[in-house]
């Protein structure tokens, strides 16, 4: 009893609007997560819902809760407080900016007299009111999480009518993004959605539209900036995006993935994770230029303050964000910063297990030894810093980044190294620097030459 009166109290304070009549039990739960500024477009659907809900005379058996607030809680946290308050035998979220049929009520009510474990979902998605895509989410998709045929297919999640009995036993995370995922994955790895009744037809309507989700994002300006090249990557890509999206700061930065018009297929994989994500910024382009000319091409692109690349082949320590952020963010006489990082000859592996076989130790910052290249491959810079003296310069094919911090040092940009490890760097057989076809290594000792030549007086050698 303590427990709920806690809980009521906190509820009642931060906007929850509980049915009417929570006295007895309800059928079904129908549950909105929203904010005071989103309110024209949160009273759409929720008047639309309740006008169904009225016209078929099921006021008794269905209630709607919303959690209105300006910001003060994660999206995870006001999913699971309705959860704890809603009194229906089934439960199912409702995005405040999306849309439902009009016999949505009639159609799911019908199949919840079936008693089953969940209700199967078919819905269409559009992106600013265009290119239309269709989702499934079922328990025959349990093992899946895909896109075939151009249908996304995915497990139950919490626009699924499930029952509040199954629902309670998961928690969501307490974030912003990716929150929904990761509860459906658990549901679905539990197995206890063990039957479901079946609708047809496309009964709910995901409406995403860019400009509106950055408008009313609680970041409209992202911390950082995280920049990515794509060629060829399909190794690697599933890995690199569920890495990133741990950074603990993630939600506060946007990630700008430029697809240097590569013959993989990592689209479909990239394209997911903007379903899930809305700071994931994603575009093809139609030619491979390089990649400097696709660092400078997403740089122009950045809405941050604070730059970072993200290679997808390598990996982070999920506070390397947030704690090289800080540590400019805090001392604005510093303009870059760079940890250690491990060194594996593994692909795909995390920062947490790992089979690295050493750690690379760049010293201090001193502009005489810049000849280690000592930002090494994860480095965060300030993108003003462009502005002052220059872009990468795009006629490099691998050193590209070791000319460019010479060329800060050299112009007296302080550096810093901040302690701990950033992450893993895999030695990657085909990569820019580390492929040992003999063209490429001669390349490389060419451009490398040219450093020396232009900064040597740097390092008094």
């Amino acid at each position: 009893m303590i427990v709920a009166l806690t809980l009521l109290s906190l509820v009642s304070s931060t906007g929850l609007t509980p049915c009417s009549n929570t006295s007895c039990g309800k059928a079904w739960s129908i549950l909105i997560c929203t904010l005071e500024k989103r309110r024209e477009c949160f009273e759409k659907i929720y008047n639309k819902l309740q006008n169904q809900i009225t016209e078929n005379k099921l006021d008794d058996q269905i209630e709607i809760l919303f959690f209105r607030d300006d910001q003060q809680h994660s999206i995870g946290f006001k999913r699971n407080t309705l959860l704890l308050q809603s009194q229906g035998e089934y439960v199912c979220f409702v995005d405040d900016d999306d849309d439902v049929h009009p016999l949505y009520i009639s159609m799911i009510y019908e199949k919840l007299t079936q008693n089953p474990d969940c209700v199967s979902l078919v819905g269409i998605m559009t992106t600013n009111g265009e290119n239309p895509e269709k989702f499934i989410h079922s328990i025959q998709y349990n093992n899946k999480y895909c896109t075939e045929n151009g249908v996304h297919l995915r497990p139950p999640n919490h626009l699924n009518p499930i029952k509040r009995s199954i629902a309670l036993q998961f928690a969501f995370p307490e974030n912003n993004f990716g929150e929904d995922r990761t509860w459906a994955l658990a549901i679905a790895q539990s197995r206890l959605l063990k039957n479901e009744a079946v609708i047809d037809v496309p009964y709910y309507f995901y409406q995403y539209d860019g400009k509106y989700h950055a408008l009313t994002s609680p970041h409209a300006k992202p911390r950082v900036s995280i920049i990515t090249s794509v060629y060829n990557g399909d190794e690697f890509i599933e890995g690199f995006l569920s890495d990133i999206v741990r950074q603990t700061i993630f939600k506060e930065c946007e990630l700008i993935i430029i697809n240097a018009n590569s013959a993989g297929n990592e689209e479909p994989i990239i394209r997911r994770y903007i379903q899930l994500y809305p700071n994931i910024v994603y575009e093809r382009i139609p030619c491979d230029p390089g990649l400097y000319a696709v660092w400078n091409y997403a740089i122009k692109k950045a809405n941050a303050d604070l730059i970072t690349n993200a290679n997808i082949d390598d990996r982070r320590n999920p506070k390397s964000l947030e704690i090289h952020a800080h540590a400019l963010e805090e001392d604005h006489s510093i303009d870059l910063v760079y940890s250690n990082v491990y060194l594996t000859l593994s692909a795909n592996e995390t920062f947490e297990k790992n089979s690295n076989y050493a750690l690379m130790q760049p010293d201090e910052f001193l502009p005489e030894r810049m000849y280690q290249c000592l930002p090494g491959p994860q480095p965060m810079w300030r993108k003003s810093l462009h502005s002052t003296y220059g872009f990468f310069d795009e006629t490099f094919f691998s050193a590209g980044d070791f000319e460019f911090w010479n060329r800060l040092a050299s112009q007296g940009v302080s550096l810093k190294k901040v302690p701990g490890i950033s992450g893993l760097f895999y030695h990657n057989p085909h990569g820019l620097s580390t492929d040992q076809d003999s063209l490429k290594v001669e390349r490389r000792n060419d451009e490398n030459e040219r450093i020396v030549k232009q900064y040597c007086h740097m390092w008094s050698w």
